[in-house]
Order: structure tokens, then sequence, then C-alpha cells
């Protein structure tokens, strides 16, 4: 018998009537590409799918026009239809396969946000902390929309925590990098911090992973211009 129903975190998903529900009972009906999609993220072993595969899933040819462009609005059309972003798909994927306890502690953060965050942290911890840790208004990734900082519900050091561990392991097949690695500081121009992650693409992310750079390492090798460099 085939299984109609499945489950992606809180969400499940009917496959004989292409819906996805969500816990307090609201639901939306999947376009057959957005449902299709879903359900092979579903079935994939680490939840990640290649661009080729891609490809193949949506009934494209690998030297059809635009193909970039296809890829990126079909992933787009995704998210909006399951109301998340790459994190969250990430998020949900962690809970329901692994067990683990990720959460989300700061994400988009406005200049005026920054300018409180750093005089809190400059009456409770000193300049010297501020300098090392606290980027200036105006030169935070959180500005982006593009910088996470992660914590675990089950300890308090997330470095320390088995969260942390799976996320070094993992984050890059999503497009995620640990920003500030430990002994990368003289490079980044700030502290280690195992909390805070930046999306910057599958692509470059891999790349990273697999060269051990920093960011910063990576623009230098690939010819690629940085983007806010502080956290």
């Amino acid at each position: 018998m085939i299984k109609k129903i499945n489950r992606l975190g809180k969400l499940s998903v009917d496959r004989h009537k292409m819906k996805v529900i969500y816990p307090h009972g609201e639901y939306v009906y999947c376009t057959k590409q957005v449902y299709t999609l879903l359900a092979s993220f579903i079935d994939s072993e680490d939840m990640f799918l290649s661009n080729d595969t891609i490809v193949g899933i949506c009934g494209w040819h690998k030297n059809d026009f635009g193909l970039n462009e296809k890829r990126r609005t079909a992933i787009s059309n995704l998210r909006k239809s399951l109301k998340m972003n790459d994190f969250g798909i990430l998020i949900k994927y962690v809970r329901i396969r692994e067990g683990y306890q990720l959460v989300i502690n700061s994400a988009y953060r406005s200049y005026q946000d920054q300018v409180d965050i750093t005089e809190l942290y400059l009456n409770t911890y000193g300049q010297n902390y501020v300098d090392k840790f606290v980027a200036k208004p105006g030169f935070s990734e959180h500005q982006t929309g593009l910088a996470f900082d992660i914590g675990s519900r089950k300890v308090n050091v997330f470095a320390n925590s088995e969260e942390y561990k799976w996320m070094l392991d993992n984050a890059y097949k999503y497009g995620f990098i640990l920003r500030f690695p430990e002994d990368k500081s003289d490079i980044t121009g700030i502290g280690h911090e195992p909390w805070h992650f930046r999306y910057v693409g599958v692509e470059a992310a891999t790349k990273i992973y697999q060269s051990g750079w920093t960011y910063e390492e990576y623009c230098l090798n690939e010819g690629v211009i940085p983007t806010i460099k502080e956290n």
C-alpha cells in the first residue's frame, strides 16, 4: 500500500491530494512541481537534492536556456508554498530525523537593533568584549538577513552540544557556513563564534567546507567581492 501521508518536521504532506498541512490545521495545495520537489526532499537520504537531480525531477534538460533561473524559481516557489526559507527546512529536518534541538536565537537585525545590542553588551561586558564580538551598527551580517545565531534547547553552551557538531558537518549542504571559526580570528577579525552561521549558497558553502576556508579566504581564492565582513 502506498503511503499517502508523510511528515516533514511539524508538517504533514498529503501525497494523494498534493496538500501541505500545518500543525494548527491550516493547509496549502501544492502545484505539481512544488509537490514533486517536496516529496523528493522527504524521500532523499539526507534532505539534499543536487542541481542535476532537481533538473531531472522537474523534467528539464541540462541544455535548456535559463536553467539556473528555472532552478532558483522552483526552489523559491517551494519555500513560499511552505512559508519557510532554506534554514527553516534545515531546522525541521534536524528535529524530525536526528532528534537534535536547534533554535534560532537571532536572525535579521535592523540598524537600531545593532545600536541597542552594542550598548547593552558595552554596559554588561565592557569595551574589550564589544571590540572582539560585536559588529558596529551598519556592519553586521545580521542586517543582510543572511546570518543566524544558533543555540540548543539541551545545553547552554552551544559549542559543547551535539547540535553544534551536526551543524559543522552538515550546514554546508544547505548553503550555510560557520562564519567565524576557531583559530581563524587573524583572518576574519572576529573571535570564535560557534553560534554564528551565514548563508552563502550550497556551491560556495561546499567549497568552503571542503577547503577548510573562511569566507574571506573563499572570496580571495575565488575572486569574489565580499559583502559585510563583520558579525
